[in-house]
């Protein structure tokens, strides 16, 4: 008979193991729906999140990380907007010739800069994503970085 709960017990763990690493790759949901990033991990751990105190944490953790990556892109499309007017004037003041040499090669450059940093900055969000599942796989905490604490 211990043999049997003991069986039970290590089902029960393992189905959470795949809710908890799931509720980490449902952010790839952004891939096919905006907000998907947030909104998959959202669906998973409020529909799992009564039936294991890992999941639970797991989701907070990833809810954590998305709703904060959220914050911290439109943070940088505020930034990009502004180099983006800094690049219009550069351009204007190259066509009526008022402004300093290079300054508008100086912005071109910031543009640069910009998209090189949003196309680095999605890649290490999935390797974050990716690591933080199999962190979670293996049963440790998914240790993202750069995450506010919206959920406790």
């Amino acid at each position: 008979m211990m043999v049997a709960t003991e069986k039970g017990l290590a089902n029960e763990v393992q189905n959470a193991r795949g809710w908890v690493v799931l509720v980490h790759l449902a952010a790839f949901a952004t891939l096919f729906v905006p907000l998907g990033n947030v909104i998959g991990p959202l669906l998973v751990w409020l529909t799992k999140k009564s039936t294991s105190p890992a999941v639970d944490r797991h989701g907070k953790a990833a809810l954590n990380f998305q709703i904060s990556m959220v914050v911290y892109v439109i943070a940088f499309i505020v930034l990009l907007f502004v180099v983006g007017a800094l690049f219009a004037v550069g351009i204007l003041c190259a066509v009526l010739d008022f402004c300093g040499e290079g300054l508008d090669v100086v912005l071109l450059a910031g543009l640069t800069v910009f998209s090189s940093l949003a196309f680095v900055g999605a890649a290490i969000w999935c390797v974050m994503v990716v690591v933080a599942a199999a962190r979670a796989g293996s049963g440790k905490d998914p240790g993202y970085m750069l995450s506010i604490r919206w959920f406790e």
